[in-house]
């Protein structure tokens, strides 16, 4: 069975900032106000270009203000609009030189995580550089500069980060984060290890049981995994990777029909998953079911053309 990816955690800062005055009048202020209490609703409810809207709009009569250019950012960001994002806290970083060192922390963090996301770590890591000279003791600072080195497989710095902000602040993401670098260097003891410290602070994690379940698995103790990838079933809802992960334990232990339900589910939820029916398949086959597993092994032929694999789709998450 080839091994999984597990998922990363990032940490988006997003702020809402006072009004300062720049000689405004009262009238146009109270313009301002409203469309910045219209953005900061639109963003509440996750409409982002609402919010985005709303903030062009306050900007437009009050271009003073790098906080504004920021949030402004932030929605692009949440939006997806990394460029634009950019272009945003670049405005805020310009007319922000003034500001308090842990808002420009901020700033220059953001403008980071959009840079990491464009797949430009050069630069990325130089803003999160920056951030922590202006503010060695924000937890998120580090979380997102560990991450940024585990993508670039510069592991020991990830987890000098990720132990920096533990100091700080112990987080269930942040041993999940560690737990996936030691997980990639097949270092599973310690990959369980975090992962228990994961869900012991946020026992709904639904990842973190699969992540460890995985960890258990290549460490060939079955009957752990099951129990993890349970406990992610049983709090994930419908995750057909956690019932996948469930699968391969059955098959591996002679449940063949334990392995077929949970395959089953998988498909229910990924039809166009190729993998699923072609593993459903070896299970039917295990039971003599020939007929049944040939028109698996053909249905996976077909779908494969679609090259769909829900486990490469979620490799990444972003935390907000």
């Amino acid at each position: 069975m080839k091994r999984k990816h597990l998922i990363l955690h990032i940490i988006l800062f997003a702020a809402f900032f006072p009004l300062l005055t720049f000689g405004q009048s009262r009238e146009e202020l109270q313009k301002v106000q409203q469309f910045i209490n219209e953005a900061t609703t639109a963003f509440g409810r996750g409409d982002f270009p609402a919010a985005i809207e709303n903030y062009t709009k306050a900007i437009n009569l009050y271009s003073k203000s790098p906080e504004l250019f920021f949030n402004r950012g932030v929605a692009y960001s949440f939006n997806r609009e990394f460029d634009l994002s950019i272009k945003d806290y670049d405005k805020a970083i310009e007319t922000g030189s003034k500001l308090p060192d842990d808002t420009l922390a901020q700033f220059y963090m953001n403008r980071g995580i959009a840079l990491q996301s464009k797949g430009d770590y050069a630069k990325a890591i130089k803003d999160l550089d920056q951030s922590v000279s202006l503010n060695p003791k924000d937890v998120k600072v580090y979380i997102n500069r560990g991450t940024t080195y585990t993508v670039l497989k510069k592991y020991d710095l990830a987890i000098a980060d990720f132990n920096k902000s533990l100091e700080i602040m112990p987080q269930a993401a942040t041993f999940y984060n560690l737990a996936r670098i030691y997980y990639e260097q097949r270092e599973y003891d310690q990959a369980i290890k975090n992962l228990t410290k994961a869900v012991e602070l946020d026992p709904q994690m639904a990842i973190a049981y699969n992540a460890r379940g995985l960890s258990y698995l290549y460490k060939g103790n079955l009957d752990a995994a099951i129990q993890d990838f349970t406990k992610a079933i049983s709090l994930s809802g419908e995750n057909g990777v956690y019932y996948f992960n469930r699968a391969e334990i059955y098959f591996r232990k002679g449940d063949f029909a334990s392995a077929v339900t949970d395959y089953a589910k998988t498909i229910e939820i990924y039809p166009l998953w190729a993998e699923a029916f072609r593993h459903r398949a070896e299970s039917y086959k295990k039971q003599g079911k020939t007929k049944l597993a040939d028109a698996d092994f053909q249905k996976a032929t077909e779908v494969e053309k679609e090259n769909f694999n829900p486990i490469n789709q979620t490799e990444l998450i972003d935390q907000k």
